[in-house]
């Protein structure tokens, strides 16, 4: 059978499966962020700018520490749950077993973590979270791995109402504040767990003896995740510090609503990934891979570049809808770079997942820890001078960053035909738009030429996407 053939036969199939867990994970992961994007008027009615912002440095020294605590083991649950040569109950049981070495080890580090000013009246709280979200995600990414999307994806949906059922007792009614808001997340990761474990009776994928080459081929696997994901969590969170150190934890508690503002695209790119791992792990020839990931790359920037542009543009009237208060709605204006930051984050995650498919995640640390080095640079040098509009460019310029170290590096491994003039074009045009939007009110028709911006926007995305597709039409009907 001709490289032709095997394509004609994977259309049907791996853009199917692809789009149908896509549909699945999107289900679950629009409706989590809908909803949270609903609480956030409750949020900032039931807490104060300087709450937000204390609540805001818990969940992020907590994420910056959860790598150490799992030691990365979540993405090799996913890579070798999918594998059918490794026996599932090694890579649950193995996973289980990491979680218990890596909390005991963190336990032993509460003085220093303690140390933090800001946070250090909660640090039981970080340590929580920390477990609560370490046992979800394995647990849930074992079960997502083994094929129960269905399951995957009403799990999600019921763990953010579990989240906001919890939080509107214990903001709206007893007034925990900071307290009840981290609580709720905790507890809700503990229920979803528990659920699962006795939905799927994963006692059954449990040993105390666990295969040693699987023990060795995960934790090889898993230990360029550290560095990479405490680099990927500094790239997102560094700023936060910083915001707070220069501007006040108030001003942080502002700018972490803006870093929810984005969150749509966020869920495109959660939904997309997660189907995507899924369908991408294949063992094919490498032409196959190449076209397949070109493909899905091409309609992905697409996808993303167009989201941008239309958040962006409603980004004022979304804002005055989702918070309560002045001084919340003032968020909106540092929104714009942090949407095109996390479309990159986007491209970057999709550009991760060649390394994963190849089993090869040390260039993905190199790269993620560059993006870090280059983003702490820039706060430094920028939010004392602008605040947090510094931050927020830091953040987009440090995942650009990522993104051109990754196209070049994967090139090795998968060279993907991304269209670089498409991609760069299209950047160019999407950080004048969100000049425009910011200086609004010394531009006349400003709005006028945000919508400008989006229609060259795709056009520049669309046109040579709309090219192809026909020039790959009209070779099927010549090949019949």
């Amino acid at each position: 059978m001709g490289l032709t053939s095997k394509l004609k036969k994977l259309t049907s199939s791996r853009y199917g499966t692809l789009l149908l867990n896509t549909l699945l994970f999107g289900l679950s992961t629009f409706s989590s962020k809908f909803l949270g994007l609903i609480m956030m008027k409750f949020y900032t009615a039931h807490m104060t700018p300087a709450e937000t912002g204390v609540a805001d440095l818990i969940v992020t020294t907590a994420n910056l520490i959860t790598p150490i605590a799992a030691l990365g083991i979540t993405e090799s649950i996913v890579r070798f749950g999918l594998d059918k040569e490794t026996d599932k109950k090694d890579v649950l049981s193995t996973g289980l077993i990491i979680l218990s070495c890596g909390f005991a080890v963190l336990l032993c580090c509460f003085p220093l973590v303690n140390m933090y000013d800001k946070t250090s009246q909660h640090t039981w709280l970080v340590y929580l979270y920390v477990l609560a979200a370490c046992l979800k995600a394995i647990i849930s990414q074992f079960v997502r791995s083994q094929g129960h999307v269905k399951l995957f994806a009403i799990d999600g949906i019921l763990s953010t109402l579990y989240v906001v059922g919890l939080n509107i007792l214990s903001l709206g009614v007893f007034d925990f504040g900071v307290t009840g808001y981290i609580l709720s997340t905790v507890l809700a990761d503990f229920i979803s767990s528990i659920t699962l474990f006795i939905i799927c009776r994963l006692w059954n994928f449990i040993k105390f003896k666990v295969d040693k080459k699987v023990l060795k081929a995960m934790i090889i696997y898993s230990l360029p995740m550290i560095p990479n994901t405490i680099c990927w969590q500094i790239t997102n969170t560094s700023d936060r510090y910083m915001v707070t150190h220069f501007c006040g934890v108030d001003v942080n508690g502002i700018f972490a609503v803006a870093c929810r503002i984005p969150s749509v695209i966020t869920a495109v790119s959660v939904i997309f990934n997660r189907a995507w791992q899924m369908s991408a792990f294949k063992d094919e020839s490498k032409e196959i891979k190449q076209q397949f990931y070109s493909n899905v790359f091409k309609m992905y920037q697409t996808a993303i570049f167009g989201a941008m542009g239309i958040i962006i543009l409603l980004v004022q009237p979304l804002t005055r809808i989702l918070v309560t208060g002045e001084a919340y709605f003032a968020s909106w204006s540092y929104a714009p770079f942090l949407i095109v930051a996390v479309g990159f984050s986007c491209f970057s995650t999709f550009l991760g997942t060649i390394y994963m498919d190849s089993k090869k995640n040390f260039m993905a640390m190199v790269t993620t820890m560059a993006g870090a080095v280059v983003n702490v640079i820039l706060n430094f040098i920028l939010i004392p001078i602008f605040g947090p509009y510094g931050g927020a460019f830091a953040t987009f310029f440090s995942y650009f960053v990522m993104v051109v170290l990754r196209l070049i590096s994967t090139r090795k491994l998968l060279p993907l035909k991304f269209g670089p003039v498409r991609l760069f074009g299209c950047t160019a045009i999407v950080l004048l738009q969100c000049l425009i939007c910011i200086w609004q009110d010394k531009i006349p028709f400003a709005l006028g030429w945000e919508v400008l911006c989006i229609i060259v926007m795709l056009f520049m995305q669309g046109l040579p996407l709309l090219r192809e597709m026909k020039g790959q039409h009209y070779l099927k009907r010549k090949a019949s």
